[in-house]
């Protein structure tokens, strides 16, 4: 069980000297359940501020203690390839069947943001078995 700054700085230690972490962290609890969460709580936490973090800096903004742009998504996997004339197409993430997905299309937008996602819908589907039995 993680908490949101061991999250933050395992996962993103290009943020960790942030001097607005602690505030951010606050902010970002107040939208995140913990009871949906549980012991994964502090890392959708961490999750949801490296997604912020990430927006800042690809936006151009330069806060304390941030360097390359990792976590960064530009872009959806590879939905083709062919080698004749080179040509690679990329999905979108937000054109995802994902339900979470299209509820929440920022989210789609940074590597962090797709993992929150990814967490949200391992809980989710959890509580729903859960409920189900």
């Amino acid at each position: 069980m993680l908490s949101a700054l061991e999250t933050i700085q395992t996962r993103g230690p290009q943020f960790a000297a942030d001097p607005r972490l602690s505030t951010l962290i606050v902010h970002a609890a107040r939208g995140v359940d913990a009871t949906v969460f549980g012991d994964d709580y502090g890392v959708a936490v961490g999750l949801k501020v490296l997604h912020w973090l990430t927006h800042e800096q690809m936006s151009g903004a330069s806060p304390a203690g941030t360097g390359a742009n990792a976590g960064t998504q530009t872009g959806g996997g590879v939905s083709s390839k062919s080698e004749g004339e080179l040509s690679i197409s990329y999905r979108d993430p937000a054109s995802s069947a994902s339900s979470l997905i299209l509820r929440n299309p920022h989210l789609s937008s940074t590597q962090f943001g797709l993992e929150y996602l990814a967490l949200l819908r391992e809980v989710v589907g959890f509580a729903a078995l859960n409920r189900g039995m």
